[in-house]
């Protein structure tokens, strides 16, 4: 009786295998369009009524921006963990 490993890097067939048919620029696009679906609609309004001034309302924004391409940072290294199915 032959015993298969658990987890292999390898896929033994094609059906094993996912598609590649998406690529960097699908994945940059989602990204940038929730960010922006979510962010521009819903929450300058309350920023601005919260802070007041112009000048902490960019840097709230820019601040936030650079959070989320820090976490989209996270997720392209997790990506690239996983070469064969990332």
């Amino acid at each position: 009786m032959e015993r298969k490993q658990a987890f292999v890097n390898t896929p033994s067939s094609s059906k094993e295998r996912l598609l590649r048919i998406l690529g960097v620029t699908f994945g940059v696009a989602v990204g940038i369009g929730g960010t922006i679906g979510i962010g521009i609609l819903r929450i300058p309004g309350s920023v601005a009524a919260n802070l007041g001034h112009s000048g902490l309302i960019m840097a709230v924004w820019i601040v936030s921006g650079l959070y989320a391409f820090a976490g989209a940072n996270t997720y392209a290294e997790l990506g690239t963990m996983l070469p064969l199915d990332g």
